[in-house]
């Protein structure tokens, strides 16, 4: 049992010292942690409700811990396909708490591929992209007579720079702006009494911090 541990420790060490082989694509899996900040509008909440709603809203959410988990499958170095989730919450144990969360799907584009076509592997184990997402978005909050919230359509772009130090882990840093289309304000979050935003709730949410990736592939 030694002998076979110890040489399958052997068989997997070359895949641990070397960087991936980008341009043969794969699976990526990335967590994502850092701060989460919120810019909401409130002029413009309030021109589409009242002056008391909008500034309930906006001061209901807060910036804090947030957590992201992409999954997404990069097409010979060039592209990639995928989804992203991004969950934020406060006051969790207090009847005030909120939270938000967002679902997109995701392209993204991985410009370093084109400066190392021609080599089949490259030369440092850097690689990084952008990407834009379309999906679904929600956020609300607050204690009793001031549950507030919003849901609906949610634009997201962001930037990622990872670095691997084996063939199938990297540590990165990233950015990721969700831009707030929200078309239904909830006057009562937890009874889901609502209005419509005509001209959407505006605003955007940014997430900041350091990427762990899982790379599947070759």
């Amino acid at each position: 049992m030694r002998s076979f541990f110890i040489s399958l420790c052997l068989l997997a060490s070359p895949a641990l010292a070397e960087g991936p082989r980008f341009s043969t694509g794969g699976f990526l899996v990335g967590v994502q942690y850092g701060p989460g900040f919120w810019h909401l509008d409130q002029e413009g909440l309030a021109q589409q409700l009242n002056p008391y709603d909008a500034s309930v809203m906006t001061g209901i959410v807060q910036n804090t811990h947030t957590l992201g988990l992409q999954l997404a499958y990069n097409i010979l170095g060039h592209a990639s396909v995928g989804i992203d989730f991004t969950a934020t919450g406060w006051n969790v144990f207090s009847p005030s708490r909120g939270g938000s969360g967002t679902l997109v799907g995701t392209v993204g584009w991985h410009p370093m591929e084109l400066i190392f076509l021609n080599k089949e592997q490259r030369p440092i184990p850097l690689d990084f992209f952008t990407y834009v997402g379309f999906g679904y978005g929600i956020v609300g909050g607050g204690g009793t007579g001031t549950s507030r919230g919003m849901d609906g359509f949610n634009i997201e772009w962001g930037l990622d720079v990872d670095w691997y130090f084996t063939r199938y882990f990297g540590v990165g840093l990233f950015a990721k702006c969700n831009f707030l289309k929200y078309g239904t304000f909830y006057y009562d979050f937890d009874n889901r009494v609502a209005a419509s935003l005509p001209n959407s709730s505006n605003g955007t949410f940014w997430h900041t911090g350091i990427t762990l990736r899982l790379r599947i592939g070759d």
